[in-house]
């Protein structure tokens, strides 16, 4: 039901079902000549890249970047997975998305010269397939001296990944001051929902650098709705753990 609700409101998509039922309806109701015009005025805004971009700039933080607080004492960098690759015939295999490449490959450059072990978080989410986790860090990183490597394989999604964390720490008797590494739409609802179980998160300053403003950004392009999507899911996961209390909200807003 998730998945079958979240496709309707992917964009361009949800624009052209509202035509659809609009048309449908056009001539019981004149409203619907107005969601007509109005729908035509937001399937062309969104096509703008420029808005994406006005849309992601609440999910940039704010605070608690890595440099300014070189004083704390860190336990963990923490890493989580993102999914896996689809193959031509859309289907997902075990090998890792290139967002979860992407994380641990951050997290492992930023390691180099500290003593910080990598805590990879990713569950088993596909049947006979392993752990994101276990995947991500068999395929990559195989010289990497294993005592710096932590694998937590039980989470599958964002809330699960804390709960194991704020564990793992407690077990360990370790501080509770972590570097987290994950991508831009992630990064809000991850602090926030470790920071709601009193776990401090850091990142390092290099971790989001905001897009540079083109020309072409102010002129319509279908790449602008991958853009919207990934806002979109962002928002709609932020907003479905505020409903569910499993958020610390000030740090949604810093």
């Amino acid at each position: 039901m998730k998945n079958f609700i979240l496709s309707i409101l992917i964009f361009p998509f949800i624009f052209f079902l509202i035509y659809f039922l609009s048309i449908f309806f056009y001539k019981k109701k004149k409203i619907f000549k107005l969601i007509i015009i109005t729908n035509t005025f937001f399937l062309i805004i969104f096509s703008v890249p420029i808005i994406s971009y006005i849309l992601e700039i609440p999910l940039y933080p704010k605070k608690n970047t890595y440099e300014k607080n070189l004083d704390k004492k860190f336990s963990l960098i923490i890493v989580p997975t993102a999914g896996f690759k689809k193959n031509e015939n859309n289907d997902y295999y075990d090998y890792p998305s290139k967002n979860s490449i992407d994380r641990l490959y951050k997290a492992y450059v930023f390691s180099i010269n500290k003593n910080i072990p990598i805590y990879i978080s990713g569950g088993k989410t596909i049947k006979n397939i392993d752990s994101e986790a276990e995947i991500l860090s068999k395929n990559f990183f195989q010289k990497i001296d294993k005592t710096k490597i932590v694998i937590e394989n039980k989470s599958i999604n964002t809330f699960e990944t804390a709960i194991n964390l704020e564990q793992y720490l407690l077990n360990k008797n370790l501080s509770k001051n972590i570097i987290l590494f994950t991508d831009l739409y992630h990064h809000k609802r991850m602090a926030s929902v470790l920071e709601k179980k009193k776990i401090k998160v850091f990142f390092a300053t290099n971790s989001f650098k905001k897009k540079k403003i083109e020309l072409n950004d102010f002129f319509p392009s279908l790449k602008s709705y991958e853009e919207i999507n990934k806002v979109r899911y962002s928002y709609l996961a932020i907003l479905k753990y505020i409903i569910t209390n499993k958020v610390n909200y000030s740090t949604l807003i810093n």
